[in-house]
């Protein structure tokens, strides 16, 4: 039998080293931040802006008092990382390097989340450090800590801090976790535009993951539903007196409004659909965007193939007995 005083000295080293790596991971999101990428974006000059026109006036950039979407270079962003910004300019001047330190500790957040995420999936507490160093480092999701181009950090945060309470929700059937899931799902309804006709097809596959299994869970379904529904409140209110926000930038890069008729529009959805899954796109090639890859390789790592194709396989053979398995397939679809 192994004497554990004598592995205490492992121990200690392996977790030493562990977090030594994530010391290193947070700097290199940190390194040369306001450099790398040079220059700043339209969407990053007219995010800080706002902010600082917020904190210095009341005012946004076309005069408007405290709205809840800003209107800039003809698109409308949205309002919970400019608002998160407006303390900062109460105190210092107008500058970029706020706004994306801020962008910065939103991702490593999200991949605390994920790294959360991951314990209430597997009980192994390696795959928990594996999900964040993964997360932090992915090709796919590595740009979005060095450029603010709007929320989508925070869209990620609250989509990953959700699917956690949500699962906790359904295993102990707390009612707690279901506010708290619904909370944190919210938090995207704010932050990103592309959020919410993504929530509409993420509720819709949890309402299919659960759909034998409903009768069990009323309590935690109804508690999840009514925090959502309270906390979507300002939208409704908005889509009333500014239904221009939340449909002007569909309408400039959305397939149907760019097709010429319904059979282009469902062959070009086909083929971007299918896209996705090519996989020179996933592990070889990647996005030819560099705001969305880093120029090195595919959107995911090589070494995942593996991984990638024995969690399909879970999925699969599991998708009759168990809900989360249900869940992560529609999610692929």
């Amino acid at each position: 039998m192994a004497n554990p005083a004598a592995q205490s000295p492992k121990v200690l080293l392996s977790r030493l080293g562990l977090v030594v790596f994530a010391l290193l991971i947070v700097l290199t999101h940190f390194y040369r931040l306001n450099d790398l990428p040079a220059g700043q974006y339209q969407d990053e000059s007219s995010i800080v802006y706002n902010a600082y026109s917020i904190a210095q006036t009341g005012k946004d950039e076309h005069g408007m008092r405290m709205p809840l979407f800003f209107r800039a270079f003809d698109n409308y962003f949205d309002p919970l990382i400019i608002y998160n910004l407006v303390p900062w300019f109460l105190f210092n001047d107008l500058s970029l390097n706020p706004l994306r330190v801020l962008n910065a500790c939103i991702f490593l957040l999200a991949a605390l989340a994920f790294a959360l995420l991951c314990t209430a999936l597997f009980p192994q507490r390696r795959w928990a450090y594996f999900g964040f160093f993964v997360y932090s480092l992915l090709p796919w999701t590595f740009p979005m800590s060095r450029i603010a181009l709007g929320g989508n950090n925070y869209m990620l945060l609250g989509l990953n801090l959700g699917l956690f309470f949500f699962i906790q929700a359904y295993q102990n059937h707390s009612q707690k976790d279901s506010c708290l899931s619904a909370l944190s799902f919210s938090m995207g309804l704010y932050a990103y535009h592309i959020a919410r006709p993504f929530y509409v097809l993420l509720l819709l596959a949890l309402a299919g993951s659960l759909f034998f299994q409903w009768r069990n869970h009323k309590k935690e379904i109804r508690a999840f539903v009514t925090t959502i529904f309270v906390a979507a409140l300002p939208l409704a209110f908005a889509l009333l007196q500014q239904s221009h926000s939340f449909t002007d930038r569909f309408q400039k890069i959305s397939l149907w409004h760019q097709s010429q008729n319904i059979g282009q529009f469902f062959s070009d959805f086909g083929w971007h659909y299918i896209s996705y899954f090519d996989p020179r796109f996933l592990f070889t090639i990647g996005d030819e965007n560099l705001r969305h890859h880093t120029g090195f390789g595919g959107q995911l790592f090589v070494f995942m193939f593996p991984l990638i194709a024995a969690g399909l396989y879970r999925i699969l053979s599991s998708l009759r007995r168990s809900v989360i398995a249900r869940f992560i397939f529609c999610g692929l679809l």
